[in-house]
């Protein structure tokens, strides 16, 4: 329990360093934002192109895909709030400021991730609940006290898995001398998660259900309201199972991998 309070009150400092950070730098702050807003724009409006000239893409109506693209959204914002510094890892090895982050006081992962957020990535989640909302509201489904805590759960959940991925994925950098990670490949195999998965082949489903499942950022969550699920799981037994499982193996990963870190060489 003391150890505990320990982490939460670093996590707070570092937060409020990083809050006073923010304000140094309010011009990429605002930019972010705008570009942010112009992405998503661009991507809902592709949305209704394709709509406008067919109702339905292999059963999945507009509003429906939306659901999915809003639970997507909702999830990688959330994710990028959490881990988003992880992918400064082999900035950190390459530059030596790793070395620094092993005589501190808190474990490594933890220091990396807490190091900065990405404060876009707050503007993305409001977005998400958004888009969910208005799904939702088109497809009568009400976006009640209970639907709300089950789309936080499966945001929660989403984000952990994903994360849990990435910390996998960056892993790798210890193995391969710092030279190599597939962090850029999991980012693009979750970009198909913005549509329901039910629309590639079989294999591709298995893949991104059961071997990196990354279905669960927003496939699974939207197929809990809608009930369109072809793979028949229990949707919250599956999450925490599958999150349990790679909290594990990415824990693992991680701590071997560091065994093998041996510094910069300067």
């Amino acid at each position: 329990m003391g150890n505990f309070r320990y982490y939460i009150s670093i996590i707070i400092t570092f937060i409020k360093f990083n809050i006073k950070k923010l304000s140094e730098y309010r011009v990429d702050f605002y930019l972010g934002v705008f570009l942010l807003l112009i992405i998503q724009f661009l991507n809902l409006s592709f949305f209704y192109l394709i709509f406008d000239a067919v109702p339905e893409i292999d059963g999945w109506n507009l509003h429906e895909i939306l659901l999915v693209y809003g639970f997507y959204t909702l999830n990688c914002g959330f994710f990028i709030f959490l881990f988003g510094k992880l992918r400064s890892l082999k900035a950190y090895l390459y530059s030596g400021e790793f070395e620094i982050m092993l005589t501190r006081p808190i474990p490594p992962i933890l220091h990396i991730l807490i190091s900065g957020f990405n404060e876009e990535s707050i503007f993305e989640i409001i977005l998400g609940f958004i888009i969910i909302f208005y799904a939702m509201n088109n497809l009568g489904i009400s976006f009640n006290f209970i639907n709300t805590i089950i789309i936080i759960l499966f945001m929660i959940l989403g984000s952990l898995i994903f994360g849990a991925i990435a910390i996998i994925a960056e892993s790798i950098l210890f193995y391969t001398r710092y030279s190599f990670t597939p962090i850029d490949s999991i980012f693009s195999l979750a970009e198909f998660t913005k549509y329901p998965i039910s629309i590639f082949g079989i294999v591709f489903q298995k893949i991104l259900t059961f071997i990196i499942p990354l279905g669960f950022l927003s496939y699974y969550p939207a197929n809990y309201f809608l009930n369109k699920e072809t793979i028949k799981v229990n949707i919250f037994f599956a999450e925490g199972v599958i999150l349990c499982i790679l909290i594990i193996v990415s824990k693992i990963f991680f701590n071997n991998g560091l065994k093998k870190y041996e510094g910069n060489g300067n």
